[in-house]
């Protein structure tokens, strides 16, 4: 369809322009109807016109007459070049119930994080490094420093013999003091990490007024030594709650 508005700003009067054919010429046209034959194809850019006045012959696309009829050089947008796949080093290194372990990445750390199979208190290291850092320490993983546990309960130092159970072996531990809330217990190897999940046997050494028994509950911080944990009770009978208080109290 002929684009009327393109074609408006060319003369219509004077009949100047002049088309090679051959060896010979046909014309003249007005700018306007030279225009007209470029915009219909009849007339290529590559074909050579002149005006009257005019001392050589110039193709369409290099008339200054004609340039809004020419298309515009396109402009090409360079590609950046893709990033280069960096492949993550494994120099990291972690300390695990007194145990080292590694090589890791970055990332392999996060995920273990993330599994709650490490937690922000273990301690790792990497080259130069001079010494072993808890995680929550080290700026690159961006990990809070566990809270201060508060205890809510009153807590009294007791000797208890604790067995544990899992599917590989008994454990056997020692407690260091308890409340109604929970214990403290000592013992190396530990049964887990901090949020794993016990059922446990408490007999206390202290005689006939305090008798065995089972409670129930959650690992919920390891000792800075990871020679133990402290343990908060979620399952506990009442017999074995007035014992504790019992003994708390005396």
């Amino acid at each position: 369809m002929e684009n009327t508005a393109r074609l408006s700003v060319f003369d219509t009067k004077k009949a100047i322009w002049y088309v090679a054919e051959g060896k010979s010429w046909v014309g003249p046209f007005t700018a306007y109807e030279l225009a007209k034959k470029i915009e219909s194809q009849e007339v290529g850019l590559a074909d050579y016109v002149i005006s009257k006045g005019a001392t050589s012959w110039q193709r369409v696309c290099d008339t200054p007459t004609f340039a809004r009829l020419t298309p515009k050089k396109p402009t090409l947008k360079e590609k950046s070049a893709p990033a280069p796949q960096v492949k993550a080093e494994k120099i990291w290194f972690l300390s695990l119930k007194s145990t080292q372990y590694g090589p890791y990445t970055e990332d392999e750390i996060r995920q273990l994080l993330s599994k709650k199979k490490v937690t922000a208190s273990d301690y790792a290291w990497m080259h130069p490094m001079a010494t072993w850092k808890k995680l929550c320490d080290i700026e690159l993983f961006g990990l809070a420093k566990p809270a201060i546990e508060r205890r809510a309960s009153v807590r009294r130092p007791m000797v208890a013999k604790i067995y544990m159970a899992d599917t590989r072996r008994v454990l056997v531990g020692v407690c260091r003091d308890i409340s109604i809330g929970g214990l403290q217990v000592l013992i190396d190897p530990l049964p887990g990490d901090a949020g794993t999940h016990l059922k446990m046997n408490i007999s206390p050494s202290g005689g006939k007024d305090f008798m065995p028994f089972v409670a129930q509950g959650e690992i919920v911080r390891i000792l800075e030594d990871s020679r133990g944990f402290h343990f908060r009770f979620d399952e506990l009978t009442k017999q074995a709650q007035n014992a504790i208080e019992s003994y708390i109290r005396s």
